[in-house]
């Protein structure tokens, strides 16, 4: 059953909702006496010791970003700098209801009027107009959207407050433990993404293939010891399993599936024990029933009831015996075809996708991941690819769960951590442009956007008003006094000034192998007189550098000699 959906009017008028300008905090994880500003239109600065709060203009900027996208902040810095402990402040700041123990300035913009919010004690002094003073707890606040590829289980608990769509989120064991009755899984997600409107006008293609696999055996119920009553119902199974051993693929990957999913139901069913008592009146009916027909009967008994499956309550068991019922020749019409290229204990197939038929895909996602080590996901596209529409359908998931919290809209924060990560270079270019274009579609409003990036071709679709570098030694935790925001050459610089200026690569233009090897080579032309084994040394060379101009160097003096 699909999840309804409520559609906002997009506001014409940004200035009346909520923007994160600037924030200061004292200690934050590896952030000390740290500062950073959101806006592109002013810098920001505090000094704790005076109390005193600057706002200083930057260079106008054209109106690149559209009316529906507050601001775009691009953040870089070595690995170690912060940035992830950045995005975890501004979540935490912004929404999270927990108390901050350590100090901290918050200021945002309302209707073109500037708000604070701090625990500071000390009076401040701001050199421009502060509105008025609010508490954390009074801020309006921002749908706060948190989303990261990064798997490296460094889980952070925000609460409820923050929608949290990142890969360690979604496997850290307390997640799956909270969500274990109720969690849909990606692959649902991106469906129901794939048929929303907002995905229709993205210009995204959806995978044409996907792929499951299953245990090609199946295990023994792992709870028979206090569930001795399934035992006729297991005995049952395992004959019908014996007496098909030699059947086609196809068949055996159908019949895997639908027994591996009934003895799921049996593992999970209620006290009340339903389910297996259903299942043992239809054998001690019909002990010789065909296994097609007792899933049919099954179905029939579980419709009387209206049964929602144990793991997921949206989805009726009815409807998920039917498609196992039509398993076979729904992967027949989809096209099975299965990998036989390696022996190993898992089928591995793959079917078409057809998105006309995203019903019937969400409950045999729904049947495969109740399977021991059952898997589906999308192939036929690049890893980059799926990046990309992993990206676009966690953050429309995330704001999709802000939608029946309030009616008043708010502006919605997406904080992306390594928004290139997996991404070819071809898809980094188009990578801010695709985020002005939908993430205001996708939340439906105003959107104000900070990612941490690794990438040149990303920052170079910013300007230099909309950049923070973070510097730090890996070794040594350093101050505001270089750590506040920096600005570097970005937008559409060429790639080797953004590398040199913004990434610190200290006039380095090439790696550290090919570098070394050019000053071995620079070394023999400096000389007066080249050895025979020199010159040899530099034939070598001019096989494998694909510099112009080193090359032209190398053959003249080849030549010369």
């Amino acid at each position: 059953m699909q999840r309804p959906h409520v559609k906002h009017e997009i506001s014409n008028y940004k200035d009346d909702l909520m923007q994160l300008c600037f924030i200061w905090v004292n200690k934050f994880k590896n952030l000390e006496n740290f500062g950073i500003s959101f806006s592109d239109e002013f810098d920001f600065q505090f000094d704790i010791a005076g109390g005193n709060l600057h706002r200083i203009n930057k260079s106008p900027m054209p109106h690149l970003f559209g009316d529906n996208i507050a601001s775009i902040t691009g953040v870089l810095g070595i690995n170690g700098a912060g940035k992830t402990n950045l995005l975890e402040l501004i979540c935490r700041i912004v929404n999270s209801s927990e108390t901050l123990r350590v100090e901290y300035l918050v200021i945002y913009r309302v209707g073109g009027n500037y708000y604070k919010s701090t625990n500071i004690k000390h009076p401040i002094s701001a050199d421009f107009y502060i509105s008025g003073s609010v508490s954390r707890d009074e801020m309006e606040g921002m749908d706060t959207v948190f989303f990261s590829n990064v798997f490296d289980k460094n889980f952070i608990d925000f609460g409820d407050a923050i929608a949290d769509v990142s890969v360690n989120n979604k496997n850290n064991p307390r997640t799956l433990a909270r969500n274990r009755e109720s969690r849909q899984s990606d692959f649902v997600n991106d469906i129901e993404f794939f048929q929303s409107s907002e995905f229709e006008s993205l210009g995204l293609s959806v995978p044409p293939r996907i792929e499951i696999r299953i245990e090609k055996f199946i295990n023994r119920h792992n709870q028979v010891s206090r569930q001795d009553a399934v035992v006729p119902v297991l005995n049952y199974l395992a004959e019908i399993r014996k007496k098909n051993r030699d059947r086609g693929k196809l068949y055996l990957v159908r019949q895997t599936i639908q027994m591996g999913f009934l003895k799921a139901l049996l593992e999970r069913d209620t006290s009340e024990q339903r389910l297996v008592s259903d299942m043992v009146h239809i054998l001690e009916e019909r002990p010789n029933i065909a296994f097609e027909e007792l899933i049919a009967e099954f179905r029939e008994r579980c419709s009387r009831h209206n049964d929602t499956i144990p793991w997921s309550s949206n989805l009726l068991l009815h409807d998920a015996l039917t498609i196992l019922l039509g398993l076979e020749s729904f992967l027949k019409e989809k096209h099975f075809d299965i990998d036989e290229a390696l022996t190993g204990p898992k089928y591995i197939f793959t079917i078409d996708y057809d998105p006309g038929d995203s019903f019937c895909y969400r409950h045999l996602a729904c049947v495969i991941q109740t399977l021991r080590f059952g898997s589906i996901s999308w192939t036929g596209v690049s890893s980059g690819q799926k990046a990309y529409l992993n990206l676009f359908s966690s953050i429309w998931n995330g704001v999709d769960s802000y939608r029946f919290r309030s009616e008043k809209k708010r502006t919605t924060l997406i904080c992306i951590d390594e928004g290139d990560l997996y991404l070819h270079p071809e898809w980094q270019l188009e990578f801010v442009e695709r985020l002005i274009k939908c993430l205001p579609k996708l939340s439906e409003g105003t959107v104000q956007v900070v990612f941490t990036t690794h990438s040149p071709i990303l920052i170079s679709d910013l300007p230099h008003q909309c950049v923070v570098v973070l510097n730090k030694d890996p070794e040594v935790s350093v101050d505001s006094s270089n750590r506040d925001a920096q600005r570097h050459k970005t937008f559409a610089a060429n790639l080797y000034d953004i590398y040199q200026y913004s990434f610190g690569l200290n006039h380095k233009r090439s790696g550290n192998l090919s570098s070394n090897y050019l000053r071995e080579v620079f070394k023999m032309l400096d000389k007066k007189t080249l050895s025979q084994q020199d010159a040899e040394s530099l034939s070598l060379a001019l096989s494998v550098i694909d510099d112009d101009v080193v090359k032209f160097h190398i053959h003249k003096r080849i030549v010369s000699e």
